[in-house]
Order: C-alpha cells, then structure tokens, then sequence
C-alpha cells in the first residue's frame, strides 16, 4: 500500500494487468485483473494500470490506459468487493488531444483532482453506494489547481 489522502481514499498496488504479447492491433479489448499475482476471474477496458485506489470496505477505483501514443484513452473504473465494474467513465481523445495522467492530488473524502498533460485539471468524484452507475463516477473540470 503507497499512501493515505486526507480522506479513507487508499491507493494501493494490488492490482495489475495482463500483459499482452504480439502486434498492438491483434490485442483483446479487455485485459485480464490479477490482485496480489491471482487472477480474479474478470477482465477490465485498458492494457496498463495508471493509478488505483481503495475506497471504501469493498471497493476499489482504477485508472486504465491503453498505453499506446495513438490510443491515449482512459478508463476511470469502480469495482465491487467481487471485482465486478459497476460503473465506468471513459475519457476518449478528440482532435490532436490525449489524456496522459500525469498526477493526483486528494480533495476529500470521496474527490481526487486528475492532472492531465500538466494543465488539464478534472476533478473526480466517487460514490461507489449511489443507486445508478453513472451516479458513481461524476467529472467536472476544474480551471486552477486547487
């Protein structure tokens, strides 16, 4: 385990991916989840595990990447107790942009401010308990870094 935020947010090392072997194109949408070196029976979006984080009994908060300079997707990934996504954000590039996280920073306890390409600030906001999936992961941007 790396560090605590000013809240119950927890990152950790736990968890990391397949890797996957042969010409990028050929590889599967989904990666196979270990934690702790076991496989866990689920595959999530993504080839490389930026940042992950415990949120609460249960819970836990990945950072996916595709790790590919012309994919530079990310997936901002809740799972349950049983590895299971139960909600999904997926930050797709646009026209010559990318989404290299860079850095976090804790707000509280349920918020973490994501710093992307050193001056794109989103800020994240985690509520594993909220009845709707899309409830669970809410983004806003932020102009300054607070």
């Amino acid at each position: 385990m790396l560090s605590f935020g000013r809240s119950g947010i927890l990152q950790i090392k736990s968890f990391s991916l397949e890797k996957h072997m042969g010409e990028y194109d050929t590889w599967p949408s989904k990666t196979r989840l270990f934690k702790d070196g076991e496989f866990v029976g689920k595959e999530i979006p993504g080839y490389f595990i930026e940042r992950q984080f415990s949120i609460g009994k249960g819970y836990y908060f990945l950072i996916t990447s595709y790790d590919c300079p012309f994919e530079e997707q990310c997936d901002l990934i809740m799972l349950n107790e049983d590895y299971e996504i139960i909600a999904k954000r997926s930050l797709i590039p646009w026209y010559y942009s990318s989404w290299n996280l860079d850095s976090h920073k804790y707000l509280s306890n349920s918020r973490l401010l994501l710093i992307f390409n050193t001056n794109y600030h989103l800020e994240v906001s985690l509520h594993p308990r909220k009845l709707f999936s899309w409830r669970k992961i809410s983004l806003s941007r932020v102009n300054h870094a607070s």
